[in-house]
């Protein structure tokens, strides 16, 4: 966020030593800093979201053929084991995370040229196979 902010701030001062007339005006600068902004908090709260999920306690371990006992993991703690390959079983789910959420916007037609619109038209084909291998993995 910072660094946004710098960037906006570094962009004025280099508007103004040139008189305003750099190739990129400040409200598409202003604009991709917005668009970084809202990432940024979209990205911020699936965070938080998953750090609940990592505060758990596995109610259970599990090898991959069964379900290990109280005492075999007291004995993987007693001898000092590690557990890097048992599978942590919860009895309550993970929070939801919405990973739809997480996809940037579609871009709208704002291109000038072909090779811009190609880019654009590339870009929102991508998003919608994002979209659907998420959809269909629900």
């Amino acid at each position: 966020m910072k660094e946004l902010n710098e960037l906006v701030e570094r962009s004025n001062e280099i508007a103004a030593f040139y008189d305003n007339s750099i190739l990129v005006d400040n409200k598409t600068i202003l604009a991709i800093a917005e668009a970084f902004r809202a990432l940024e908090q979209r990205a911020e709260a699936a965070e938080e979201k998953l750090a609940e999920y990592e505060k758990q306690e596995p109610a259970y371990y599990a090898t991959g053929f069964r379900l290990l006992t109280p005492s075999e993991i007291e004995q993987y703690d007693r001898l000092k084991l590690s557990r890097i390959g048992l599978m942590k079983l919860f009895t309550r789910p993970a929070p939801a995370v919405s990973l739809a959420e997480l996809v940037p916007e579609e871009w709208s037609e704002r291109a000038y040229t072909d090779e811009e619109r190609g880019y654009d038209s590339g870009w929102n084909d991508c998003r919608a196979a994002i979209l659907r291998n998420i959809e269909e993995a629900k």
